[in-house]
């Protein structure tokens, strides 16, 4: 056989290739991403249902209750919630913390956000706090991964119990 025959015999086998096994998984991957779509969409839907149905359930005029079981004024509640999670912090082995919490409104739900980097044994540790109930928090997002530059980071986001009273 020449080689222009092996070539043509070996570009057709490529092609069957492209078309048997990359087109489906192509197909699949732009099937995937419109699934992911779909989803965040509901998240989004589901999760706007649910602050609706909180601030209907909380009657007028009251606040989250804090550790102490009284109503917190919105500072008074941020400072109270800041204080647990920097005291859990100090105890922690992170490193380049930041730390971000918002007091709730009439719109929207009170927010904690936290990225912070270490070994993998004290950021799993440190989300573990975070998440029992002597926080006050319902996790929302847990994220973490591996940088770049080798160096792991955990990015949460929170949001305060919304217990009324």
């Amino acid at each position: 056989m020449t080689p222009r025959a092996w070539a043509l015999v070996l570009t057709l086998g490529a092609c069957v290739v492209v078309l048997g096994v990359a087109r489906p998984a192509w197909d699949q991957a732009a099937q995937a991403r419109a699934d992911e779509a779909r989803a965040l969409a509901e998240r989004r839907e589901t999760r706007a249902e649910l602050m609706r149905a909180q601030r209907a359930r909380r009657p007028a005029g009251t606040r989250v209750v804090g550790s102490e079981g009284r109503p917190l004024s919105a500072v008074d509640d941020v400072r109270a919630l800041r204080r647990r999670i920097l005291q859990l912090l100090d105890q922690a082995q992170a490193r380049k913390v930041t730390l971000d919490v918002q007091a709730a409104s009439t719109t929207q739900v009170g927010v904690v956000r936290l990225s912070a980097e270490g070994s993998f044994d004290s950021l799993v540790e440190l989300a573990a706090q975070l998440s029992a109930p002597a926080t006050g928090l319902v996790l929302e997002q847990v994220r973490l991964g591996e940088q770049p530059d080798g160096v792991l980071r955990l990015e949460l986001s929170a949001a305060p119990r919304g217990d009324a009273s």
